[in-house]
């Protein structure tokens, strides 16, 4: 007895797949005697390297036999470590209590992983270090908690394809007995009323058989709504959607499901649709799997950041028929790599940029100089005089929140041409876009007007004055 023979192969794959979009974790089904029925892409730290590699390809071989004892002689889940370092679940699927295949999810890591034993691992086997340990950073890496949910969904799993199996094994088995019957109806008229009493038994039967299968069905509903992704499934003849039903949480849709293509593009955000209609029909043209992230605008207006990852089904024409794959909310991850991004070009302590935006915007203004050659651009740097008698006298504390009030009135007078950073203690970089070197100077002496008046903290004034260096490229050179 085979599992290939009593599940639809390409039906069980589409759970496959939409499962390694939903998790990223490679999933696969082998048959008892090592058929691989189904499987989803391989982590590249797997198919780049450990199973191309005769070194660690013989690890990945003593493990997965491993594995495969465990679970054959205890016929229940197993976790195994692979000898290259990665985890691996096996769970076996049992029909009228024969083992005929595992379904296996892995290649993930319980902690982040230790970079000097992967790179100690490179040098032995020969890898291309870099490539090797950003597959290996890569990885999914799965708590304790999640590991749990992870073993029991694969459990889980395991079982519902174990009912379809059994629901279409006693089905068949159901079919060819009334056949049976049938053909001794056709033989032996004078039987005709015992027969009957037979045909009603077993039509009794296959009505039972489909509510089992339709008990199946229903399962692995449950287990698409019980993901927190969005699983999606569109069919590009009708452009007729169908999501599992947390897509409203996303979205915030109070009419229900969305159950059309165009419902879902209105809710893309005005900015981003010309961006998603292009990386879309790119995927269609040209690839297998599609993936972007974008915008959403939902409908009491908030602004979410959603990922979209999915597969292309093309027909015997290579035309695309089908797309069916999963969204995620990364809105928390977008807003905190932007607040990242953020804090690295503004200075703590006075809230204005920093040395770093100084010298980016300054790349960029040579860049924009190069095909201006009759511009000029000048760097001012201030420095506070005697700066380091305040903090001996006053302590830092005072020197600190002196530094804050002047930074507040030199960003009083920047524009679009004149911009000012803090380049570190007591000194202060202005960049400024102009072509005059009479303008440049008077600039120069209104930053030191500034100083005229007396600076009020904590409710003393505090007189003090200031000196400013210029340099103008081209004059200057860079």
């Amino acid at each position: 007895m085979k599992l290939s023979d009593l599940i639809e192969i390409s039906r069980l794959q589409t759970i496959i797949d939409h499962l390694y979009y939903s998790n990223g974790i490679p999933i696969g089904i082998i048959e008892a005697d090592g058929t691989q029925i189904v499987r989803s892409e391989l982590r590249d730290v797997c198919s780049k390297f450990h199973r191309v590699n005769g070194i660690t390809c013989q690890r990945c071989i003593e493990s997965d036999r491993e594995l495969n004892a465990i679970i054959k002689e205890t016929k229940k889940y197993a976790i195994s470590k692979c000898r290259n370092g990665l985890i691996d679940i096996g769970a076996p699927i049992i029909i009228n209590d024969e083992h005929i295949a595992t379904i296996y999810q892995g290649q993930f890591f319980f902690e982040e992983p230790d970079i000097t034993y992967f790179k100690k691992q490179a040098f032995l086997a020969n890898f291309d270090e870099t490539a090797y340990i950003k597959a290996v950073t890569e990885t999914p890496v799965v708590s304790q908690a999640q590991m749990k949910e992870l073993t029991g969904f694969l459990t889980e799993l395991s079982g519902f394809i174990a009912d379809m199996g059994y629901a279409n094994l006693e089905l068949r088995k159901a079919n060819i007995e009334l056949s049976e019957q049938h053909q001794e109806l056709s033989a032996v008229y004078s039987q005709l009323v015992t027969t009957e009493d037979e045909l009603r038994n077993h039509y009794d039967l296959v009505v039972e058989k489909n509510g089992a299968l339709n008990d199946a069905k229903e399962k692995y509903q449950l287990i698409a709504e019980g993901t927190s992704s969005i699983i999606w499934d569109l069919n590009l003849d009708t452009m007729a959607i169908e999501t599992s039903s947390n897509v409203v949480d996303l979205f915030n849709n109070k009419n229900g499901r969305i159950t059309n293509f165009q419902q879902m593009f209105e809710m893309i955000h005005p900015e981003d649709k010309d961006k998603v209609v292009v990386m879309f029909e790119d995927a269609l043209e040209h690839d297998e799997v599609y993936e972007d992230q974008y915008r959403i605008l939902t409908e009491d207006n908030q602004v979410k950041w959603i990922k979209s990852r999915a597969k292309i089904r093309r027909d015997q024409n290579n035309t695309p028929v089908r797309v069916a794959g999963s969204f995620d909310d990364i809105t928390d991850t977008i807003n905190y790599q932007n607040y990242i991004q953020h804090m690295a070009y503004i200075d703590n302590l006075t809230g204005i940029n920093n040395r770093n935006q100084m010298l980016k915007n300054l790349e960029e203004g040579f860049e924009f100089l190069k095909d201006q050659h009759d511009s000029k651009l000048s760097v001012l740097l201030l420095n506070i005089d005697n700066y380091k008698d305040i903090n001996e006298l006053y302590g830092h504390h005072l020197g600190d929140q002196i530094l804050i009030a002047i930074a507040n009135r030199l960003e009083s007078i920047t524009d679009e041409r004149l911009k000012v950073y803090r380049y570190g203690g007591d000194e202060f970089i202005f960049i400024m876009k102009e072509d005059h070197l009479e303008i440049i100077q008077k600039t120069a002496e209104k930053l030191l007007r500034l100083f005229h008046d007396p600076f009020d903290v904590h409710s003393k004034a505090y007189n003090l004055s200031a000196s400013i260096g210029i340099s103008v490229f081209p004059e200057g050179g860079t």
